[in-house]
């Protein structure tokens, strides 16, 4: 499902329903921690030190993704109309 293809509010707020609850099962996934992961290691390497980066809290991966996952587990999906 795509807001592309959507023409009324009704359709929106379906596509919106649905994306939610796909990005809140995606927070849950491996593949969204491995990314978390990545991320999370390239921004440090490119703006702290070299030691800095060795002093990286533990569990900072895990409290980002669990973060972003519930985001969006929680959060309410909104539609906004223009006319």
């Amino acid at each position: 499902m795509s807001f592309r293809t959507e023409t009324t509010l009704a359709g929106y707020a379906r596509a919106a329903v649905d994306r939610k609850a796909r990005m809140a099962d995606y927070g849950g996934t491996e593949h969204a921690r491995t990314y978390v992961q990545a991320w999370i290691e390239e921004t440090w390497q490119a703006h702290l030190d070299d030691e800095d980066v060795a002093a990286r809290p533990g569990g900072l991966v895990e409290s980002v993704t669990r973060a972003a996952g519930t985001v969006w587990a929680l959060g309410e999906p909104f539609v906004l109309a223009r006319r």
